[in-house]
């Protein structure tokens, strides 16, 4: 099992946290794949680098200039650095790559960057700045969950569910404080966040979701989940104003072999069962997340339901590259996320209307950076009430096989006529590099369309580019001649490196859509 593999695998595998000038670098808090392909060095400083499923990545905190010199086993014949948009260029000698990150940069966007170098798979290089205002365990209104009273195991051969959730319970019972989480494993079945409380994951820290199923089997608390073949989110929270969620570590739902009750290795497939969420909050107000990496997560990685005054940053998800395997997913309001990282098999960044009579709107996806098989930037899918409203600013998607996406999917039940519109969408300084990922369905740079009743109108693209694609044209399709798509402005629209400037020129596909503009204002 993954999690007993700590003990040994912890201290002989990985290296311990280095420190410079500059340069921080955590250990892993499990035994992990340490890759062999890459050897990474930041400003002379050694950083650990894992294979992780069918990447390679690197995780460290950076002050100043850094000097990335990035090792494999053969000489460099080929490299490219992601995002393009940044316009980096490396140095190379023989084997080696040499990259320099200057201080300025990367304002606004955040330095996180994917190296394909030969034809090895990708590596990411994750860069965050050192962390402000990171507590002490031993700090005024802390709870420690390695001291007493709550001795959570940090091995991860022991459940440490009780422990961590005595001390979220202790800190909103004396009126809110800090959970703090030191480094190590701490195998969990669920954590429910309370009311003005703040989990703090310290770096080499992961909350990992259990892989034994006899965890949670025969346990009530669970047995709405186990009876539905899904396992509960790692991390959750309901019913709540103000709790955060912070710091270097992990959230891992350890997704890909589920241990059964009779102690054989399941493996979990995908959209097959025990799979859960990394994070999931609902009905709420005020919510912060900062600085973690979620892991592993198949459902969706974030969720969050009926949740208002969202604030997310410099958050990065790392998942199997499966279908239903979503990075950000938001149904609230008064949202913003920015600086962020999605690496995972579905939409990296969505807005969705998942409730009936509750409107989404005002939400903010800015500068940050997607590679994904599915939708790099998504309005809709699952409108259940209006949703209006949404920004998605300055973003940097790799690869994805969709593009740019309003998509209408209207009500669960198809005799509802309620008007449930998406309207007032906003794409600003958008880069697709590449879209081309076929799996069956229709691959598009640009997709807007109605597969069930409901309108979309008001549309806006402005300095939106999309590059390499194939083989799909793109969509503007309304669902019926009742609800069409109207209203679509195109501002500076480049496709494959040409000027789009009407819709035979881009190759749109057209139906039941009217009001379509091409502009080529000023920048």
């Amino acid at each position: 099992m993954r999690s007993l593999q700590i003990a040994t695998c912890l201290l002989i595998s990985i290296v311990s946290v280095h420190a410079s000038d500059t340069i921080v670098s955590y250990p892993f808090p499990y035994s992990t794949t340490i890759s062999t392909d890459f050897h990474i060095t930041a400003n002379d400083t050694a950083v650990p680098v894992e294979h992780y499923r069918d990447r390679h990545v690197a995780n460290l905190t950076a002050k100043g200039e850094v000097v990335i010199k990035i090792k494999i086993n053969t000489p460099i014949t080929s490299y490219s650095i992601h995002p393009s948009s940044f316009g980096l260029k490396g140095t190379v000698t023989r084997d080696a790559l040499k990259v320099s990150l200057t201080p300025t940069l990367f304002n606004p966007q955040p330095t996180y960057l994917l190296f394909k170098i030969n034809n090895l798979e990708n590596l990411v290089v994750l860069v965050d700045p050192p962390e402000e205002n990171a507590p002490l365990p031993h700090d005024p209104g802390v709870q420690d969950v390695s001291a007493r009273p709550y001795m959570a195991d940090p091995s991860g051969k022991l459940l440490a569910t009780t422990a961590i959730q005595s001390a979220i319970d202790k800190a909103a019972q004396s009126g809110g404080g800090i959970v703090y989480v030191p480094r190590g494993l701490y195998r969990v079945q669920s954590l429910m966040l309370k009311s003005g409380v703040t989990l703090y994951l310290a770096g080499g820290a992961a909350i990992q979701g259990s892989d034994r199923l006899a965890d949670y089997v025969g346990d009530a608390t669970y047995q709405a989940y186990t009876s539905k073949k899904s396992l509960p989110p790692v991390v959750k929270a309901q019913d709540f104003k103000k709790v955060a969620i912070r710091g270097r570590g992990w959230i891992d739902a350890a997704e890909g072999t589920i241990y059964a009750t009779d102690g054989l290795p399941q493996e979990i497939e995908p959209r097959g069962p025990y799979h859960r969420v990394a994070i999931q909050a609902s009905n709420g107000t005020g919510f912060t997340l900062d600085g973690i990496v979620a892991r592993d997560g198949a459902g969706w990685s974030l969720l969050l339901n009926r949740v208002e005054n969202i604030r997310i940053s410099r958050f990065k998800v790392l998942g199997p590259m499966w279908r239903g395997n979503d990075g950000i997913d938001i149904c609230g309001c008064n949202v913003v996320v920015d600086k962020c990282f999605v690496y995972t098999g579905d939409d990296d960044f969505c807005s969705k209307a998942l409730l009936s009579n509750y409107p989404v709107h005002d939400i903010h996806f800015r500068n940050s950076i997607g590679y994904t098989k599915a939708g790099g930037v998504k309005a809709g899918m699952q409108v259940r009430s209006p949703q209006s409203e949404i920004y998605f600013e300055n973003m940097d998607i790799i690869h994805a096989g969709r593009g740019l996406v309003v998509q209408h999917n209207g009500e669960t039940n198809k005799n509802d006529n309620t008007d449930k519109p998406i309207q007032n969408i906003f794409f600003t300084d958008i880069r697709v590099e590449e879209v081309n990922e076929p799996r069956g369905e229709t691959r598009n740079p640009i997709e807007i369309i109605g597969k069930l009743p409901g309108r979309i109108n008001n549309i806006y693209f402005k300095r939106v580019s999309v590059g390499n694609f194939g083989p799909q044209s793109s969509r503007i399709i309304g669902f019926d001649a009742k609800n069409p798509v109207t209203n679509v402005v195109f501002d500076n629209l480049t496709i494959g490196g040409k000027p789009i400037d009407s819709l035979a020129a881009g190759d749109f596909k057209i139906q039941n859509a009217s009001d379509i503009k091409f502009l080529r204002s000023s920048p």
